[in-house]
């Protein structure tokens, strides 16, 4: 290769890894806020008329956040990494497909694990069903924009501010929706 042609590494050019510290950063910071304010909306909507709201509720906002939190850290790196071995032109595509899957199951675990902590495991269930509808209508938008924007070294925190604090209370109330929604078309199957 002659130096005529070759030309040196731009910032766009580097590989995802090298940009880990705000994967991690971000999505930690989005698991945190949506594990909050996503049942924490849906605590405010059903307990407005209740000036009393059970210690069990509030414990299960403070640690679905702090766990998602934890496993947004955890997410950050899974995606980064995952997305470092697809083909450059083919990171927004693989990180939709990619994003139902990991956050579906991310919003399960963080929701299902943070109502076993704190309430029963009956309600558990019912958390688990939430917490992956909320979390694919939340970020599933969320991974390929935030892809996007990382493939081209743009800012993406506002990106991760604005789903976590607008989107989140929205997709707890989309949750709620879609399960008596589910619920429903169920019932009246069987």
């Amino acid at each position: 290769m002659d130096d005529a042609t070759w030309h040196p590494p731009t910032s766009t050019d580097a590989p995802l890894s090298a940009d880990l510290p705000r994967w991690i950063r971000d999505w930690a910071l989005l698991g945190g806020l949506t594990g909050a304010l996503a049942p924490g909306a849906l605590v405010f909507v059903t307990t407005r008329d209740d000036p009393e709201i059970p210690s069990e509720v509030l414990n299960f906002v403070w640690t679905a956040g702090v766990l998602g939190l934890v496993s947004g850290a955890i997410v950050g790196i899974v995606l980064c990494l995952a997305l470092q071995r697809v083909p450059r032109f083919a990171r927004v595509s693989a990180s939709a497909v990619l994003g139902f899957v990991v956050l579906g199951a991310w919003g399960a675990t963080v929701s299902g694990l943070a109502a076993a902590l704190t309430v029963t495991l009956d309600v558990a269930v019912v958390a688990m069903l939430l917490g992956a509808i909320a979390a694919v209508f939340q970020c599933g938008w969320v991974t390929p924009l935030y892809a996007w924007l990382a493939g081209r070294d743009l800012p993406r925190l506002w990106v991760v501010l604005g789903a976590g604090l607008i989107t989140a209370p929205l997709s707890g109330l989309f949750g709620f929706g879609g399960l008596f929604l589910g619920y429903g078309v169920v019932s009246r199957l069987f």
